[in-house]
């Protein structure tokens, strides 16, 4: 029973090339004239394994159409959640405390990629937990660790810097 799982699993995490893969040759055996399947010598396959073709080939399409669908859905809603995420970044600007509104001038105002503060800086740690910005590198210059600004709040706070004064 576990080699049917890790089958199953296996298929199932396979992508939408196996699926296509899968659907081209099921439908080949079901599908192509019998002097063609004669020629290519599957004439006794296509009879013998026919009841298993079938199920692939309604799976695989099954498989399809849901990967189809499902990329269709996440093309269409990615604008939506890109504004969500936005008005959610953007609200959490307008709630920073001015020592984070400090800390975050010098990437806006002064124009720097990168700042660096001591690896028990709070104000840094506590925009980094918000996802504002990130610790650039695991190697330190002494105890100070570097940090880089998101590109989400680098862009909302290029385009509104009163959301630092």
């Amino acid at each position: 029973m576990d080699v049917i799982g890790s089958i199953f699993t296996a298929v199932v995490n396979g992508g939408w090339k196996l699926y296509l893969a899968a659907f081209i040759a099921s439908a080949a055996l079901l599908f192509v004239p019998d002097s063609l399947a004669s020629q290519l010598g599957l004439e006794e396959i296509r009879h013998t394994y026919r009841t298993y073709a079938g199920m692939v080939f309604v799976a695989s399409a099954s498989l399809l159409a849901v990967n189809i669908v499902s990329f269709v859905v996440n093309a269409a809603l990615r604008p939506w959640r890109d504004r969500q995420f936005n008005k959610a970044v953007y609200k959490t600007l307008t709630e920073l405390t001015q020592e984070e509104k400090d800390f975050l001038r010098s990437f806006i105002h002064g124009q720097a990629n990168t700042v660096s503060a001591p690896i028990n800086d709070g104000v840094a740690g506590g925009l980094a937990a918000k996802q504002i910005i990130y610790r650039s590198s695991n190697v330190s210059h002494g105890f100070d660790w570097p940090y880089n600004l998101q590109p989400v709040p680098r862009k909302l706070l290029t385009a509104n810097p009163e959301l630092l004064d």
